[in-house]
């Protein structure tokens, strides 16, 4: 495992850790919320396990474990655009709309943010 952080831009390897930079500071209970919303658009995209808590590292950015090598999905990498676009929806939305339950979503949004994605 490299320490080295990745841009999501220039990603092309297996990462174990994600670092995600908020536009705004957001207190611990609204950051456990956005994880839950990335987390929502990893297990859809990428299939892999539940992506693990945050931890804090400053005012706007946390860390949290994720180890892509148990995705399911052999081709990762070409679900990485729609995952960290389905993250960034969800983190302001929320999750989709649940069709059995009028609309209800398993995963609420937090509002107005832009997040900044880091790998390793």
């Amino acid at each position: 495992m490299t320490n080295r952080w990745h841009s999501e831009k220039n990603l092309a390897e297996d990462f174990y850790e994600v670092r995600v930079t908020a536009s705004r500071a957001l207190n611990d209970a609204t950051a456990q919320a956005l994880f839950a919303a990335i987390g929502y658009a990893f297990r859809q995209h990428l299939r892999g396990e539940d992506l693990g808590l945050p931890h804090r590292t400053g005012d706007r950015s946390w860390t949290a474990y994720y180890d892509i090598t148990k995705s399911a999905s052999d081709d990762w990498l070409g679900h990485f655009n729609d995952t960290l676009a389905a993250a960034r929806l969800y983190a302001v939305e929320g999750s989709p709309p649940r069709k059995t339950r009028g609309d209800t979503r398993l995963v609420p949004g937090i509002g107005p943010i832009k997040l900044c994605f880091a790998f390793r």
